[in-house]
């Protein structure tokens, strides 16, 4: 497989290392995937390029059926580090074999046993779905980080609500209310028959997520009480980034 693209997507990925070591690359006449899950196996990453042929100026893919490549986030990293964003990088996966190439540099790396690391994307079915500015999202995980290690999200048919954890130990809450009144709500949904959802999150997770919120104006939150949720940026046909993350019970 050999593709050419803007360096800007990779290096949003790699400033996951911490989070996600290992990169599976799956590969398709007519999509490229590229998933990842965390060491502890509390979230998942899915980049899913829906017409690679549009979105990279190459792209060469002779197999029949899909194909996988995992790499390590780290040796990625260490090959994008003196790349600008807006330059253009190569990439060459064989058998064993992963080759970046930049202008006349090319970095070589071996790739990882694809047969040890099987990601299995859930099915999930989601009770809410939110959608707000990617900046709001930002500057909510950024206050509720400062006094608590969990977001509360609460949705009902016509409203959402972000809070602080109350058990964070500390005298002072955040929180964040916004009805469908509110332009800064794009849009409230619960299935039919279902009147409130509430869900905790790892604020741990959240915020290194967050890192890359910017891929896209809008962030989409779905979920459901005590259940995984999947946030998104979306960007239109190109690609679509999200992120599944377990709930914070309580104790």
């Amino acid at each position: 497989m050999r593709f050419r693209t803007s360096a800007v997507l990779f290096k949003r990925l790699v400033a996951l290392e911490t989070l996600y070591p290992k990169l599976v690359f799956t590969a398709e006449p007519k999509k490229l995937t590229i998933s990842a899950i965390s060491t502890d196996k509390v979230s998942m990453m899915i980049l899913t390029i829906p017409n690679p042929l549009s979105e990279f100026s190459i792209y060469d893919f002779s197999g029949d059926s899909s194909e996988k490549y995992v790499i390590n986030t780290s040796e990625l990293k260490m090959a994008l580090k003196h790349v600008k964003k807006t330059s253009d990088v190569e990439v060459i996966m064989e058998k064993e074999k992963l080759s970046i190439i930049r202008n006349k540099t090319e970095f070589k790396f071996e790739l990882l046993d694809s047969e040890e690391e099987l990601i299995k994307i859930p099915s999930l079915d989601f009770q809410a779905k939110v959608e707000i500015p990617s900046d709001l999202f930002r500057d909510v995980l950024g206050d509720v980080n400062a006094i608590a290690d969990s977001l509360a999200i609460t949705a009902y048919p016509d409203r959402v609500t972000f809070q602080s954890s109350e058990h964070s130990g500390k005298n002072i809450r955040f929180e964040l209310g916004l009805s469908k009144e509110d332009a800064e709500l794009y849009s409230c949904e619960l299935k039919e028959g279902v009147d409130k959802v509430s869900a905790r999150y790892p604020m741990d997770v959240l915020m290194k997520i967050s890192r890359i919120s910017d891929v896209a104006d809008i962030t989409r939150l779905e979920f459901s009480s005590d259940y995984p949720i999947k946030i998104t940026f979306p960007q239109a046909d190109r690609y679509e980034l999200s992120f599944i993350v377990a709930p914070r019970l309580e104790e």
